[in-house]
């Protein structure tokens, strides 16, 4: 069992998100060292998570997309 972190009203959601995929990373990947970083910037934040070696992409965005809320479309200059 995975015990992920609550949001407090005090955490902003976009860090405690970060947390939660850190945590969620080393379980379903033993030894395989994580950065997870997030940043906040106009308008937004980003989670950014690193690793060598290890799992694929694949394998990590499958964990990891259910954390995405949106995305930015350039073309038409939205946010979906």
């Amino acid at each position: 069992m995975i015990n992920l972190i609550k949001s407090n009203t005090g955490t902003r959601s976009y860090v405690t998100a970060a947390k939660n995929i850190h945590i969620e990373l080393k379980a379903e990947f033993p030894g395989v060292k994580f950065s997870v970083t997030s940043k906040s910037y106009s308008m937004g934040n980003s989670i950014n998570v690193d690793w060598t070696d290890g799992p694929t992409e694949k394998q990590v965005d499958e964990i990891i997309s259910k954390y995405q809320y949106g995305s930015f479309n350039g073309q038409d200059d939205c946010y979906n």
